[in-house]
């Protein structure tokens, strides 16, 4: 434990008992080489504390420790008289500035005994009893986990140590902020992460840029507080802390920006306590890092390559009323130089000196390095400042020392091994007003109640604390505080948590005190119903009150009679209510069940407690995570992302709708990570599945409460073209289509029987690319076959072939054509019907029975030579025939008697596809022979005429 705590204890237990007069004569060294009760009996028959203090700090921890131990067993069964004084509390946290005199305080006397702790619940998951920094008021808060519920059990006393006094009018304050502006100011101090920023500054901290915020990897950016949110400056823009899921999620602050956060926030302290009290307090702004100089302003020099600050007045003493002047004066300070507290302080001493009011006075100090002009720990700086400071403490004002660097340690008493930057802090301050040097301390003059002038701080929330409570100190003019008739005790319940909403489900106990246990702490007695408490409820804020702490019958004391005997007196207020956790609450481990302002206050209108409750700390198991997913139809190729995917999805934890995180309250998941993810699908050209993962798990693994997942999977329907076709007639000769758009008479997109346009798809439609290739049949662009030419497609989405992805589908044609999709696949897709030309050739002007004639019919596309014969006028069709111009001219060697009037010509097309042409002859020769050829023939020997036929009969 820490020696402070040691010592204060065990300096109590030696205060409670009659002090002998049997002086020791061993010398320091041979005190610790007694035993433990040798040490005891030998610390009680010291008769001042100086020399106990001397004694006890010649003893090892491990000793002191022991010893403590054996005091706390010795304590219990004391029955000497214990001494009466007249108590002056201390402030809240830290030691009183200046109090007042004794003429201007009714002070009621009472009895003191040592502030032993109560033993704890051990139902309790979070048990702690503090003293809250004021000696004297005890407080504990427990909470205890039952089927869901969470039983609140506050208890509260105050023993003699608590003073009950009548306040006159206060002091106005005169005070010297002394601030360090050296170099390593601008060294940073890790003051939160993503999850823990209930102690970051939203009103000077908020502002852009004073907070940083670790992102990704160790890339820091800054942070701002903008509508009840923290948000980072990350890539894209202002986001939200929750937003974030890289780096180390860490916060940090600069010590400079973290001083002037607190040191803004104590003016501002300053100036209400100033205006409620109606006081003037005053304010001075002193800076030291470098060169010395007289002047008031805010001046830098050049060193080397380096600006410094000279050691100088910023702002003389201002009003309170003043504070924005006081406030822009700290935020125009910058870091740099060495740590010349002694200008500092010297021009402290200087202001201090110039007051010429009644005024509490005071300097704080505020430091993070060793002092030096240069560097390390120079021993002529410290004696200057240890100097300086005893001049100040002379003209009657307060030293605080504040120090913000490592292995800093405000223990009282000072440890006889503390380092020297330890020592030169307490020397400085007012826990030792004569000390002249670092080897000349003189007398320690430390406050009451095991407190400190010299304050140590370990991060930026322990700075600003310090600050504030130096504030309450010098705001209240050095005014004790009054547990009486008008405290309450108020119970701020976090919104994590439902309050009763009847106060008759609110109990409240008193629990008599009954002395001491064998191990020392404190026994009440059965606790019994406190009828007369006043309760209300307001919000999440319980309060009760009409328990009057100072009274002779409730405050905690031993009466030490005549006859030897003790009596106990007084009693522990204890209230008791159930919680539950809120149903949108999503639970997770180490959730605070009270908020900070919880505590005893003093009169119903204060705003900061005379001490607070601890904050216990419990589990709230998280509720089952259950997932459901919506089928998904896309167009073949598709993609779907995982915000696609999404969409639909349902992911509850408990009742509580979670599937988009970001539209929860920033309380409901303070203390869970929620994951959801659903891997995104590419090129999709087949049905699928997908599933959807949802995990909620606690953000601190210190707990009972455990990660609970969820998943569901659902189907993927992936939409496919079915084209139908039409046939298409072409002819025989013509020139083949090169457009077959127009064979497509339906597109649509279809998953078994259903189309596109009936549900709901995700995606857009693709564009469909159709390529067709004609069979054999087509030689440079003419139609040279009479058969059928099926034509085949290729469909594309892109540059990917999806043909094997399309159903082909085909018109009837009438009547039937060999199409047959069960053979052909559906692909060739159509055919090409080729059709033939007829022509039919007519022949007139025969005027002789049984006459044939010829004719030679040539032309088309497809060159053809036909010969034809027709008999007397009848007429020849010619079937067939490719497209073209076609002349049909007559044999006139074989029709010799006829002469054709003219040619016959004819053209054949898919329009014209059937013609006829007809043939005019004349017989020209109406003798089968000349008179000029003639035989003589013998028939039945008669001799006749031989000639040539001219014509018929």
């Amino acid at each position: 434990m820490k020696l402070k705590r040691v010592l204060s204890l065990l300096m109590a237990l030696v205060m409670t008992v009659s002090l002998l007069t049997l002086p020791v004569h061993a010398e320091d060294n041979d005190f610790a080489s007694l035993t433990v009760a040798e040490q005891y009996a030998a610390l009680k028959s010291v008769d001042n504390e100086a020399d106990a203090q001397a004694l006890f700090n010649t003893l090892t921890e491990a000793q002191q420790t022991a010893l403590v131990a054996y005091a706390q067993t010795q304590a219990a069964g004391d029955t000497t008289p214990v001494q009466e004084l007249n108590v002056v509390s201390s402030s809240v946290v830290a030691p009183l500035v200046k109090a007042d005199s004794a003429e201007e305080k009714a002070v009621k006397k009472v009895q003191m005994r040592a502030a032993l702790k109560v033993a704890p619940n051990p139902d309790s998951t979070d048990n702690k009893e503090t003293d809250a920094g004021h000696e004297g008021l005890f407080t504990n808060k427990n909470v205890i986990k039952e089927d869901g519920s969470y039983t609140l059990k506050l208890e509260s006393y105050v023993t003699g140590n608590v003073t009950i006094s009548t306040e006159t009018n206060p002091l106005p304050s005169d005070i010297v902020l002394v601030l360090d502006v050296s170099g390593s100011m601008d060294e940073y101090i890790t003051v939160g992460s993503k999850n823990e920023t209930s102690e970051l500054d939203t009103k000077y901290g908020g502002k852009e840029g004073v907070y940083e915020y670790c992102s990704v990897g160790s890339l820091w950016r800054p942070m701002r507080y903008y509508e009840g949110s923290w948000q980072y400056n990350g890539l894209g823009g202002w986001k939200n802390l929750d937003q974030s899921h890289f780096g180390t999620q860490e916060i940090r602050i600069s010590k400079m920006n973290a001083l002037k956060i607190a040191t803004k926030n104590f003016v501002d302290q300053v100036q209400v306590k100033a205006e409620k009290d109606g006081v003037d307090h005053k304010i001075s702004i002193v800076k030291f890092a470098g060169d010395k100089k007289n002047t008031v302003g805010n001046e830098y020099y050049s060193y080397y390559y380096y600006y410094y600050n000279y050691s100088q007045t910023v702002l003389n003493l201002t009003s309170s009323s003043s504070a924005e002047t006081i406030k822009s004066t700290i935020n125009n300070l910058t870091a740099g130089g060495a740590t010349a507290a002694d200008y500092g302080m010297e021009h402290a001493r200087d202001i201090i000196n110039a007051v010429n009011r009644e005024s509490n006075k005071v300097v704080i100090m505020f430091t993070d390095g060793e002092p030096n002009h240069e560097n390390g720990f120079d021993p002529a700086v410290a004696n200057a400042t240890i100097a300086a400071s005893k001049e100040i403490k002379a003209a009657g004002a307060t030293v605080y020392t504040i120090g913000v660097f490592g292995n800093a340690d405000d223990t009282v008493p000072m440890p006889t091994n503390a380092t020297n930057p330890n020592k030169y802090m307490h020397y400085v301050s007012s826990n030792f007003k004569n000390a002249n040097s670092m080897t000349d301390s003189g007398t320690a003059t430390y406050p009451g109640g095991n407190q400190s002038y010299y304050l140590a701080a370990n991060n930026a929330d322990q700075i600003n604390g310090i600050f504030k409570q130096i504030s309450e100190q010098i705001a209240t003019g050095g005014a004790s505080r009054v547990l009486g008739s008008t405290s309450v005790v108020k119970d701020s319940v976090t919104e994590y948590f439902n309050v009763p909403e009847d106060t008759g489900d609110i109990k409240v106990y008193t629990a008599a005190y009954l002395g001491y246990n064998a191990d020392g702490t404190r026994k009440f007695g059965t606790p019994k119903p406190y009828t007369n408490a006043q309760i209300n409820i307001d919000g999440q804020t319980i309060s009760v009150s009409n328990f009057d702490y100072s009274s002779d019958t409730n405050c905690v004391m031993d009466t030490q009679n005549a006859d030897g005997t003790t009596t106990y007196t007084g009693n522990k207020l204890i209230i008791e209510f159930a919680i539950t956790p809120k149903d949108d609450f999503l639970g997770g481990n180490q959730v605070p069940t009270n908020e900070a302002i919880s505590g005893v206050y003093e009169k119903p209108e204060d705003t900061t407690p005379v001490g607070n409750f601890v904050v216990p700390k419990t589990n709230v198991p998280i509720k089952p995570v259950t997932v459901t997913a919506a089928d998904k139809n896309v167009y073949l190729t598709g993609n779907l992302t995982e915000d696609q995917l999404m969409v639909g999805a349902i992911v509850k934890c408990g009742d509580v709708d979670i599937t988009n995180p970001d539209n929860l309250q920033p309380w409901q998941k303070a203390y869970v990570n929620i994951n959801i993810t659903a891997s995104g699908l590419q090129n999709l050209t087949n049905d699928t599945t997908y599933t959807v993962n949802a995990t909620v798990s606690p953000n601190n693994t210190s707990g009972t409460a455990v990660e609970q997942t969820g998943s569901a999977t659902a189907k993927v329907n992936v939409f496919k073209p079915e084209l139908t076709f039409k046939d298409s007639e072409v002819y025989y000769g013509a020139t083949a289509p090169t457009d077959y758009s127009d064979n497509l008479t339906k597109t649509e997109w279809k998953h078994g029987d259903k189309v596109d346009s009936a549900v709901t798809m995700t995606g857009e439609k693709p564009a469909l690319a159709l390529t067709y290739t004609p069979g054999t049949g087509i030689d440079k662009g003419i139609i040279k076959t009479t058969d059928d030419i099926p034509v085949a497609v290729t469909a594309q989405i892109g540059s990917t072939d999806v043909t094997s992805h399309v159903t082909f589908k085909h018109n009837d044609c009438d009547p039937v054509c060999r199409w047959d999709e069960t053979t052909s696949g559906g692909n060739p897709a159509f055919l090409l019907h080729v059709k033939t030309c007829t022509l039919t050739i007519v022949k007139s002007g025969c005027k002789d029975a049984n006459q044939s004639f010829i004719f030679d019919v040539t032309g088309g596309a497809i060159n053809q030579e036909i010969k034809v014969t027709v008999q007397e006028n009848g007429s020849a069709k010619i079937t067939g025939l490719p497209v073209g111009s076609y002349t049909v001219s007559e044999d006139g060697k074989w029709s010799w008697r006829y002469t054709a009037v003219e040619d016959g010509n004819a053209t054949l097309s898919a329009v014209n596809h059937d013609a006829e042409v007809t043939i005019t002859n004349q017989r020209t020769a109406t003798k089968w022979l000349s008179g000029d050829n003639y035989a003589v023939n013998h028939v039945g020997g008669i001799k006749m005429p031989q000639g040539t036929f001219a014509g018929s009969n």
